[in-house]
């Protein structure tokens, strides 16, 4: 067996926690999704709540870290010299963690 090279480490470290903070903002997500439909049978302004801008400041932070760790990904998947099977994964990984993103972005700025 050929003797894993730092980027093939990093490439599926990268892969993993790309998955683990993925999970996270799906989380936060259900979260807000949560708290708004609470508010919504309370008949109460959620969005500007301070639970709202909790959760809005989690995600968004969330977010731009995912996003800063899906340029990794990218760059490593076209360059790096890894597997082809960490190169899928790196590409699938940053696909789900880019469309969470857009849904996120989606969910802070609808105002139901």
């Amino acid at each position: 067996m050929a003797q894993e090279t730092e980027a093939e480490m990093f490439g599926r470290g990268v892969c993993k926690l790309l998955q683990e903070y993925a999970q996270k903002l799906e989380q936060r997500m259900s979260e807000m999704r949560a708290a708004k439909q609470a508010a919504q049978m309370r008949k109460i302004n959620f969005v500007g709540s301070t639970e709202w801008q909790s959760l809005q400041q989690r995600i968004g932070s969330l977010s731009q870290a995912l996003l800063t760790a899906t340029r990794e990904a990218s760059q490593l998947a076209e360059q790096g010299d890894v597997r082809d099977l960490t190169r899928f994964e790196l590409r699938l990984r940053r696909a789900e963690v880019e469309g969470l993103i857009h849904a996120s972005e989606f969910l802070l700025n609808s105002n139901d």
